[in-house]
């Protein structure tokens, strides 16, 4: 699901404040956008969010272009769950498929209990600062619910996020995150359509792109300065060994079945992996913000709102009217406008 700027007024109350119309790319349903524009009701300088449940629209006021950036710029994270504790981890992925590990975390709690998902959930709430200044909240979060399973059910029901995904993990499959499933049911035993939905996760296509990735390594331009960084490199900030050691606590082995054919499988060499785990879902999260069918100008879409340049492009040439134009012809003024400013997509006529 991806959302789009229908149109957008600036200049309200401040130079700097206005309003934007974004539509989903899909039916939302009464419950899930009123939950987004809760959500988006929360974040600094979001002064009102208004939801219209029939076009699946949100109405969202801010007050600078920081608090705009904000409700448009987002991160993916995953949980893993255990029985003493939670395990976090936020990712942020760019052009390319290159990724950045921005924390992990380790909530310690019994999982049968209420004060480790309260801490889950405050996790749900918080945000990143970009190096530009720009806080970034989540775009995606995704829970495991292979242990703890109705505990993990229970809270995706009670948060009534739009960004939670509960999501269970699979050897097979042809895709990285397959169609979601029900999972509520009446007492009748039929399922509810807008109860809450299973993500399964062919956590085989997300574990061999990371190791792929891992093996890459950056080089350096020919001005012996500038480092160049290939697709899909993976970005590591300061971690300790075991955070490693679980990151790589796996291999892909070939192994005979009972008939005597090869079957390639994912095989744990230490019993920690909760960190291999966590990247697994994230990624998982992030392919269903939308990120594996961005294309160039949706990045340079992005790059813009956190106030980064775009490498290589160039200053926009403002064109400047013709001798013609000056004396009555028809033309588009050199003069930037200002005031209400309408983007439409291609997407919405």
């Amino acid at each position: 699901m991806r959302f789009f700027i229908v149109h957008e007024l600036r200049g309200i109350t401040t130079p700097d404040s206005g309003r934007m119309r974004v539509r989903a790319s899909c039916c939302l349903g009464q419950g899930r956008i009123e939950a987004l524009a809760g959500a988006l009701a929360s974040l600094e300088g979001i002064t009102d969010v208004r939801a219209n449940a029939i076009v699946g629209s949100l109405l969202i006021f801010f007050d600078d272009d920081k608090s705009r950036v904000t409700a448009l710029t987002l991160l993916v994270g995953a949980a893993d769950v255990q029985k003493d504790r939670i395990e976090a981890s936020v990712w942020a992925f760019g052009r390319g498929k290159e990724s950045w590990l921005v924390e992990h975390r380790v909530l310690m709690g019994d999982t049968a209990r209420d004060e480790v998902w309260r801490q889950l959930g405050a996790v749900l709430g918080e945000q990143w600062e970009h190096e530009t200044g720009a806080l970034m909240p989540l775009a995606r979060f995704a829970l495991d619910t292979g242990f703890a399973t109705q505990e993990a059910y229970a809270f995706v029901r009670l948060a009534r996020d739009f960004r939670l995904m509960a999501v269970k993990g699979s050897a097979k499959g042809s895709a990285l995150v397959g169609t979601p499933t029900a999972v509520d049911a009446t007492t009748g035993g039929k399922k509810l359509r807008r109860g809450i939905k299973l993500f399964t996760v062919a956590v085989g296509i997300a574990k061999l792109e990371f190791y792929n990735s891992l093996r890459k390594v950056p080089e350096v331009a020919e001005d012996g300065v500038t480092i160049r960084y290939p697709t899909g490199f993976v970005h590591l900030p300061k971690v300790d060994a075991e955070y490693l050691q679980q990151l790589c606590a796996e291999q892909l082995v070939t192994r005979r079945d009972r008939n005597g054919y090869p079957v390639r499988e994912w095989q744990k060499m230490r019993e920690r992996n909760e960190a291999l785990d966590c990247y697994v879902y994230a990624r998982a999260a992030a392919s269903t913000a939308g990120i594996d069918r961005f294309e160039e100008r949706h990045w340079r879409e992005l790059e813009r709102q956190i106030g980064l340049s775009p490498p290589g492009d160039p200053d926009p040439q403002i064109e400047q009217p013709t001798e013609a134009t000056q004396r009555g012809g028809l033309a588009v003024s050199g003069t930037p406008r200002t005031g209400r400013r309408v983007i439409r997509s291609r997407w919405f006529s």
